[in-house]
């Protein structure tokens, strides 16, 4: 069998995002909407001890932050996947 003698490499997608008129994303979400954050009483916080907090709004799946000597880590996806301080990590700051 005859061994290509040119290489295509495969095709990388972008992610664009779109603006509606309004300056809403294509999601419904103004720009940058994931960088501000309020304290919500609707958050619930609870202290599970050796600096773990289980953080759940009604109706939302739970998720568990870890807060040591300086660092915090949760294990939703924005802060699993972008590295970033997420709205957990700053309900229970907010609290702790």
């Amino acid at each position: 069998r005859p061994v290509p003698t040119t290489y295509d490499p495969p095709k990388v997608l972008t992610e664009t995002k779109v603006l509606t008129p309004g300056g809403m994303d294509t999601l419904g979400a103004p720009p940058n909407a994931g960088d501000a954050w309020e304290p919500d009483p609707a958050v619930d916080v609870r202290d599970l001890g050796a600096g773990l907090y289980l953080v759940q709004r009604a109706g939302h799946e739970p998720h568990e932050v870890r807060l040591a000597a300086g660092a915090a880590s949760c294990d939703c996806a924005d802060h699993t996947y972008r590295k970033r301080e997420c709205k957990h990590i700053r309900a229970v700051r907010s609290v702790a």
